[in-house]
């Protein structure tokens, strides 16, 4: 049933760009009224199981900017395995299964209000596939073999102590783990590899299916971030041999764990790395490569309703004389999930981890130098 769904989201008639760039111009006031529209719902509390109504319209939220990726950027391939990832974690919080369909209905008014009948008509076309596989994606959101956003991982003996330590809230057994498990740089990249990402991912999975809040998961995360921070001096700080790198999470991407392995684990090559953290705006971020322009960019994507942002940031900077040259490198799940998704937003190049992020960064960098020589 699963290939059968994907196969499908593969196959939608697509959105025209017009049809796109209306949904995409008119994304605050369709949102407006889907909250107003689920909010006078008589049912709406049960529906969202006694939830608070921010936790609704902050779905709204990334419900919109999601569709508009997928329809400016044509990723139809991200659709419906979105859909069981949403579908699974906000029932996993309480949400009834009949919210959705509701939502969606929802969202084809608005959309026929606002824009013109044959944009609308296109867009609703999605829509109307969405409402007649709620079936399938429940069936799917409830069985057991299938992963959706946060995919499985092999769960070594390391990876389960740390990750008890974290869900403790235990910080110092989770340091002595890293400091036990690191004695160079390469250790420190397998640990980042093989032991914190995977405890990070079966945190995702587990909050994603209701098990642990989001103040835990929120608290593991700190607990990795104050690893890295012991970590640094010994295995990350040291000279600089290569040029300089900028990786930062995109904007409205709060997830920045996976951004800053990458930016150690460039730095211990021998990069001179500027890490921005989590949710860099746009124009402060184009303000500063424009007063310093460095060789590489690395942006971090987690969630795919921030892809389309990154797409906007990537088409100021190739339209910048400053920033011909600049390599822009991309990184997250999001582009596993939709492989072609890093061409489509203008990146040079796509890791799936910080040693790929490092051996991509190196090739840049020999081929740079080999220009440099024939000049």
């Amino acid at each position: 049933m699963d290939n059968k769904l994907f196969e499908q989201g593969r196959i939608l008639p697509q959105v025209s760009l017009a049809a796109a760039l209306e949904y995409q111009n008119h994304m605050e006031p369709m949102r407006q009224q889907v909250d107003r529209a689920l909010s006078e719902q008589p049912n709406i509390m049960s529906l969202i199981g006694r939830s608070p109504l921010e936790i609704m319209k902050a779905n709204h939220r990334y419900h919109v900017q999601f569709m508009a990726t997928v329809f400016r950027l044509k990723a139809y391939n991200l659709l419906p395995r979105i859909m069981v990832w949403v579908y699974r974690s906000y029932h996993s919080h309480g949400f009834s299964y009949d919210y959705f369909p509701i939502e969606l209905a929802a969202w084809q008014k608005s959309v026929s209000a606002r824009l013109r009948p044959e944009a609308a008509a296109e867009v609703n076309r999605i829509y109307q596939w969405m409402i007649d596989r709620h079936p399938d994606v429940i069936a799917l959101a409830e069985s057991d073999a299938y992963a959706t956003f946060f995919a499985g991982f092999d769960a070594q003996k390391k990876m389960q102590i740390l990750l008890t330590h974290m869900l403790d809230n235990n910080y110092r057994p989770c340091v002595e783990l890293a400091v036990e498990s690191v004695h160079s740089a390469e250790d420190l990249a397998g640990f980042y590899q093989e032991v914190m990402t995977p405890a990070l991912y079966e945190l995702g999975r587990l909050w994603e299916e209701g098990q642990i809040s989001a103040v835990q998961e929120h608290m593991a995360t700190a607990i990795s971030m104050r690893i890295m921070a012991a970590m640094y001096g010994g295995f990350v700080l040291g000279d600089s041999t290569k040029g300089k790198a900028v990786v930062t999470a995109a904007p409205n991407e709060y997830h920045e764990v996976g951004a800053r392995m990458v930016s150690d684990q460039l730095e211990m090559d021998g990069w001179e790395v500027d890490y921005l953290g989590a949710n860099s705006p746009a124009v402060d971020l184009l303000t500063l490569l424009r007063q310093d322009p460095p060789f590489l960019l690395g942006l971090s994507v987690v969630m795919p309703f921030n892809s389309e942002e990154v797409r906007r940031i990537i088409e100021s900077i190739r339209q910048d004389a400053k920033l011909q040259t600049l390599r822009i490198m991309v990184g997250g799940p999001v582009f596993a999930l939709e492989p072609e998704l890093w061409r489509k937003i203008g990146a040079d190049g796509y890791a799936a981890d910080g040693r790929q992020a490092v051996q991509l960064a190196r090739k840049w960098w020999e081929e740079k130098r080999s220009e440099d020589g024939r000049q």
